[in-house]
This record gives C-alpha cells, structure tokens and sequence, in this order.
C-alpha cells in the first residue's frame, strides 16, 4: 500500500524520534545506573511523544475518510 506525503514524513520522523530516543538513553546512562526515576522519566517523555503522534494518525486518518 502506498503512503501519501503526510504519511511518509509521520513514518519519517517517528522512526527518527525512536532512533533519536535510543542513542540519548544509551549515552546518558552509559556507566551509570539506570534507576526507576530515570526510567520513568524517559517512560513519561515517550508517552507523551507517542500520544501526539497517534493523535497525527488519527487525523491523517479522519482526512482519508473525509476525501472518499
């Protein structure tokens, strides 16, 4: 199936977000303990990231119905 432009650059930036998610906790915690807090945080971060995101499929969604 074949993404439009708006659906390419949300698959874009989410895989760059969850790269970019990644890199940060490898290199933030790298020789230090990762602790409940420090997990949580980042826990917290991610949720919000992924509401927004799902909230912009939820739209492109809506779009899609609303041209057919």
């Amino acid at each position: 199936m074949k993404m439009s432009k708006s659906e390419e650059k949300l698959a874009k930036r989410t895989l760059e977000w969850i790269m970019d998610w990644y890199i940060d906790l490898r290199y933030e915690y790298r020789g230090d303990e990762l602790t409940i807090d420090r997990l949580e945080r980042y826990l917290r971060m991610m949720k919000h990231e992924i509401d927004g995101l799902l909230e912009e499929i939820k739209n492109l969604e809506q779009k899609e119905e609303s041209k057919i």
